[in-house]
C-alpha cells in the first residue's frame, strides 16, 4: 500500500512540474525577452545582480546586438517554490510605473481601512503582477492589507511582503532603472 501511495505521490509531482513547464514555455510579451531571443544574431548579455527581497532574487540584464551593437534592458525577478524556479521582467519601460504602483500602495493604501475584500494590483507585460490585497480576521469582519509581488502567473511564485520588503524593493528597482540608462545609451 505505501508502495503505491508513493508511485502516486511522485507520478502527480511529476504531472505538476510537466504543467509548469509548459505554461513556462508560452510566449513571453516582454520586448526585452523577445530581443534577447532574437535568431541570427551574436548576443552579449551582462548580469548585474542587485539582491534578494524575501525570496525574489532582483537581477538587471542589458542584451546587446553585437552584428548592430543595438542594447535592451530589463529586470529579471527569480523566486524558487518545491525546486522549481518561477521568472518573470520587467521591461525598462514599465520600471517607473511599477515603482509609482508600490509607492502608491505603501504611502495611501497600507494606511486605509477597507471593509470588504479588495486587491490593488500592476500587472507587467510578462505577467509579473504586484501589489495587495485585503485578507479578513478570523475573529470578525475587519480587514487587514496583503502586500505581494508574483513574478510569474504560477501560485507558487506568490511572495508576500511586509513595509520593509516593499521599500527594499522599490530601492531594487530605482536602482534597475539607473543601471539600465547608465549602460544602454
Amino acid at each position: 500500500m505505501k508502495k503505491i501511495l508513493f508511485s502516486l505521490l511522485v507520478l502527480l509531482m511529476a504531472l505538476s512540474s510537466f504543467a509548469q513547464t509548459e505554461g513556462d514555455a508560452k510566449e513571453s510579451k516582454s520586448k526585452a525577452v523577445q530581443f534577447m531571443e532574437r535568431d541570427g544574431s551574436l548576443l552579449k548579455k551582462e548580469y548585474h545582480n542587485l539582491g534578494t527581497v524575501k525570496g525574489i532574487e532582483c537581477e538587471v540584464i542589458i542584451t546587446t546586438d553585437l552584428k548592430n551593437n543595438e542594447k535592451i534592458g530589463c529586470l529579471k525577478l527569480k523566486t524558487v517554490a518545491l525546486g522549481i524556479a518561477y521568472i518573470g521582467y520587467l521591461d525598462t519601460d514599465e520600471l517607473a510605473a511599477a515603482i509609482q504602483s508600490l509607492e502608491y500602495v505603501k504611502e495611501e493604501v497600507l494606511p486605509s481601512l477597507p471593509n470588504v475584500y479588495t486587491e490593488v494590483l500592476y500587472k507587467s507585460r510578462d505577467n509579473v503582477v504586484m501589489g495587495a490585497y485585503t485578507i479578513a480576521s478570523n475573529y470578525s469582519n475587519d480587514y487587514k492589507w496583503r502586500v505581494f509581488v508574483k513574478p510569474n502567473s504560477y501560485k507558487g511564485s506568490f511572495e508576500d511582503f511586509n513595509k520593509k520588503h516593499i521599500e527594499t524593493f522599490i530601492e531594487y528597482l530605482n536602482k534597475a532603472q539607473s543601471i539600465i540608462s547608465e549602460n544602454t545609451k
